[in-house]
């Protein structure tokens, strides 16, 4: 994940559509995308998921984390001390996706369309990328 350059890191969250954070309706809600990605895991595939968020606390520290949930981090393992505020990177119409993984080789390349969200040197890049 954006661990190293973007500080994100293994977590739970989404885009917010209700009070509590979660996707409940709306376009993030319905937001589909292509069906070849439904599956696809590992270090020459795009993963696709609801949401990439952004978390960072007063002091600088921060995380961030892919997710089908609340828009929220487990920031416990990242620098920093909280409190945490988070952010969707991805707009209300558009997905997340994660290409790649650690290790040596080239990262694959996203959906058509999609726009970069950052990347991390173990060889994940992250894009947001519009519904259909």
């Amino acid at each position: 994940m954006l661990a190293a350059v973007l500080g994100f890191g293994a977590c739970s969250s989404s885009n917010l559509d209700s009070a509590d954070g979660a996707i409940t309706s709306g376009a993030a809600a319905q937001c589909r995308w292509p069906d070849a990605l439904n599956g696809a895991d590992g270090r020459t595939a795009c993963s696709p998921t609801r949401a990439l968020v952004s978390c960072h606390d007063p002091a600088g520290g921060g995380c961030g984390c892919t997710t089908e949930g609340a828009a929220t981090c487990d920031c416990s393992a990242a620098a920093g001390a909280g409190p945490w505020t988070c952010t969707s990177t991805c707009a209300a119409n558009q997905y997340a996706v994660a290409c790649g993984g650690v290790g040596p080789g080239p990262v694959p390349a996203p959906p058509a369309g999609c726009t970069s969200a950052g990347a991390v040197p173990a060889g994940v890049a992250y894009y947001c990328c519009p519904c259909q």
